[in-house]
Order: C-alpha cells, then structure tokens, then sequence
C-alpha cells in the first residue's frame, strides 16, 4: 500500500517537473527569434509596450531596479527613433508612475499613452493592441518577462517583438525566476484554451 502510495507520488512529482520544465523552455525557445537586445537592430514606427512594475520596493523607499531599468531602456528606444508611441501599462499607480518617469526623462508627454487596466501581460498586450491599430508593438521588459510577453502576443496573432532592459541580479532574480516558472504553465495553459475556444465557435 504504502509502496503504491509513493510510486503514484513520485510520478506526479515527475509529471509536474516535466510540466514547468516543458512551458519553460517550450515559452523560451518560441520566442528567441524575435527578442532583440540591441537598439540598432530595431525597425521604427512601432508602438512601445512597457509592462508594469512597482516604482518602488515594497516596504522601501529604494526604487525597484526592475522599473528603473525598464524605463531607461523606453527612454533609449524613443532617442533611437524607434517609438513613435509609447503605452506604459500598468495597475494601480505603475502606469502613471512609468509616464511621469518618461517625461522627467526628456519623452514628450503626448507620446505616452498610459494604459491603467493592464493588471497582467496579456490584458497590457489587448489593451495595447487596440491603442496602436495596425502598427506593430515591441514589447519593452526583462527577458524572462519579453519571453512570455511575445508567446501570449504571437499566439493571439499580434505582431510582436520585444527589446530587452537590463537584467536584475542578486536575490530578486532568484525569486522572479520561482514566479516565471509558475507564471508560464499559467499563461501555456490560458493560451491554449483561447485558441481551443476560438477554434470551437469558428466551426
């Protein structure tokens, strides 16, 4: 009995290791082609697409390296020529935050479209969608985030790259690394129930 009890615990452990490992590397491996780290190598006239994050750390006053690296990497782009448009999105106050951010950094304000409602990747890439019409969006975030940001877009047939901030090192790595993996068996799993349910109300 007991040895029955442990053989089915081992293979569901072995089962949801192949999982996350799969989503992970199945996300990674889709969107490689179109993640770009240098500016050069961009086209223009593509909407920008920063995704959300705290200004701050939790609890602190020091400003959270993730946003701050995002917003250098917005304001690189838009000197470069590369964004005609930028939608910052965001919840709560991240998307006012990023806007203000951009305009202290010399982006004129009528450039920044600031997208309140994008609680989570795939509702800034909708919202994001239905602001820039027919141009194409580049998604700006780390990479492990540019990753899945491009599998969602891509698997909704939006025309999406993205361009890489600066990555976080250190302990806050490590944790969003913990996250990531969860993250995108969520977001495999949503992608394809969309495309499922899109497929059953076409026939």
């Amino acid at each position: 009995m007991l040895y029955d009890i442990g053989i089915a615990l081992a293979g569901a452990g072995l089962f949801l290791v192949l999982l996350v490992a799969g989503c992970f590397y199945g996300v990674k491996r889709f969107a490689a082609p179109f993640l770009y780290e240098a500016a050069d190598d961009l086209a223009a006239e593509r909407t920008g697409l920063v995704l959300g994050t705290s200004r701050l750390l939790r609890g602190s006053a020091a400003v959270n390296r993730y946003y701050r690296y995002r917003m250098d990497a917005a304001e690189r782009l838009y000197k470069a020529g590369k964004l005609p448009v930028i939608i910052v999105s965001g919840s709560g106050r991240q998307a006012a935050d990023m806007q203000r951010s951009l305009v202290e950094r010399g982006v004129p304000e009528p450039v920044i479209l600031p997208d309140r409602a994008g609680s989570r990747t795939w509702k800034s890439l909708r919202n994001c969608s239905a602001l820039s019409g027919e141009r194409g969006i580049t998604v700006i975030s780390q990479r492990f985030h540019n990753e899945r940001a491009v599998f969602i877009g891509r698997m909704l047939e939006m025309d999406v790259i993205a361009f890489a901030a600066s990555p976080v090192t250190g302990m806050p790595a490590v944790k969003m690394f913990v996250r990531e993996l969860l993250a995108r068996v969520k977001c495999v799993g949503e992608v394809l129930w969309w495309r499922a349910f899109r497929r059953s109300r076409e026939k």
